[in-house]
């Protein structure tokens, strides 16, 4: 990576790029090789900022005992670019602070997002990603065909994240942003992170702004109602007419409360469990729009989840 002979120079992460997408698959199968890299990556980054920062700040011919003395005096203009001095790094704070700042000028502008998705991956039950890893690995491990689904997937997490970028890559430029038939509407504007889960998974939020959406308070609660219709559903597809969609949505979409949401509360002064997330709900016959007040601290909730959550990939 550093070799001064190349012709060609290569950045750090075209590098490790190269590294874990060759066809020998020494590199991506090795999780300690892994954390290097990221640790390599992370210290390109800093060195990056730094250097953007010392050929941005007035003086610039500063010895380190200049810019000691100047960081020491609070000079403002260092104060100032040092917050932006970790806003590439990935996972820091200023990063995120970054991301909220455009996130909110986007609001300001576009006004409130009409849909918030949040798309998980279900890597342990998809029979093509199982058989492409035994596949790419059967020469790695010689019990390969004899792992479960989560050591295989544990066995190679680059390909996993590969094929969930790729998939979800897919269903937002053919599904969501189609310039010709979204199945959402026309989209004019979006922005979406990906998150990783305790157990490793990747699972994505995204807000959308449709185009010709109506807005409460611009329009009324009846049209509103009629888009949230047109777009959201409940009702749980015909195993007979559908039985694969019946068949997922039963697996993927159905809360089934256990140890992780049922949390201890006393009532009447006996302690009992009780869903956190306030499951199960009495079913409505039709939509219903919450007053704005009862919904801030969820939507708010939601916003600084999207912008402050502890990881994301670029």
């Amino acid at each position: 990576m550093k070799d001064a002979m190349r012709e060609v120079k290569i950045g750090t992460s075209d590098y490790i790029k190269s590294q874990l997408l060759t066809k020998d698959p020494k590199f991506r199968l090795n999780l300690k090789y892994l954390f290097h890299c990221f640790q390599t990556q992370e210290v390109s980054n800093i060195c990056h900022s730094v250097g953007h920062l010392l050929h941005s700040v007035t003086g610039r011919n500063l010895t380190a005992k200049e810019f000691h003395d100047r960081l020491a005096a609070k000079n403002r203009e260092l104060q100032t670019k040092m917050f932006t001095l970790l806003a590439n790094l990935w996972g820091s704070k200023e990063y995120f602070s970054k991301l909220g700042t455009e996130i909110r000028w986007m609001i300001k502008k576009l006004d409130p997002p009409t849909l918030f998705l949040t798309c998980s991956t279900a890597e342990l039950f998809s029979a093509p990603l199982i058989e492409h890893l035994r596949t790419v690995n059967k020469d790695a491990a010689s019990n390969v065909h004899k792992m479960t689904p989560a050591e295989l997937c544990e066995l190679d997490p680059v390909t996993v994240s590969i094929h969930f970028h790729k998939k979800w890559h897919s269903i937002s430029k053919n599904l969501i942003n189609a310039k010709e038939n979204g199945i959402l509407g026309v989209v004019e504007d979006f922005f979406w992170r990906i998150e990783f889960q305790a157990r490793g998974a990747p699972h994505v939020h995204c807000v959308l702004w449709i185009k010709d959406a109506p807005i409460l308070g611009k329009n009324s609660a009846d049209e509103v109602k009629q888009f949230i219709n047109k777009v959201c559903i409940c009702t749980k597809p015909d195993a007979n007419k559908s039985p694969t969609l019946s068949q997922l949505v039963s697996q993927f979409q159905v809360h089934k409360c256990n140890s992780y949401c049922q949390k201890s509360c006393k009532q009447n002064g006996r302690f009992c469990k009780r869903c956190r997330f306030g499951f199960p709900r009495t079913p409505k016959e039709e939509t219903q729009i919450h007053d704005f007040i009862d919904c801030q601290p969820r939507s708010t909730w939601r916003l600084s989840e999207i912008c402050c959550s502890r990881m994301t990939v670029r």
